[in-house]
């Protein structure tokens, strides 16, 4: 049996132009909404550091990175490494418990690694 066009039947025959306007007020919603959301969150007692890391080209070089710095930064919860705003320089997101978290402390943390990942800038935030 054969459904063809001629038995399909919409109650109303929605205008293009209506869709289109509809659809980008639907986009405008959602990206307002994202930029409201904060970057980084953390729990109550959690600290969030930010900074820049080069060096960074694949998953694998990702991967080292955060398992580095996640077992010997005393207190770390978690570790991101995100693209960055320049190129071949990623943003590095470290949640933590520990409130002297340095930059000086995440390059000793990287041990060995520290030859190939260099950390540009590491910054407490809010």
């Amino acid at each position: 049996m054969c459904l063809g066009p001629s038995r399909f039947f919409l109650p109303f025959t929605p205008k293009i132009q209506t869709m289109k306007n509809l659809s980008s007020l639907l986009l405008a919603l959602l990206f307002s909404v994202t930029a409201l959301l904060p970057t980084s969150r953390a729990a109550d007692g959690e600290i969030v550091y930010e900074g820049a890391i080069t060096g960074i080209v694949c998953a694998s070089c990702r991967s080292h990175v955060t398992q580095a710095l996640t077992e010997r930064l005393d207190g770390t919860v978690a570790v991101k490494v995100v693209a960055g705003e320049k190129e071949g320089e990623q943003k590095l997101i470290i949640t933590s418990t520990n409130p002297e978290v340095t930059k000086d402390k995440a390059i000793s943390a990287l041990g060995s690694l520290k030859k190939m990942y260099h950390i540009q800038s590491l910054e407490r935030k809010g």
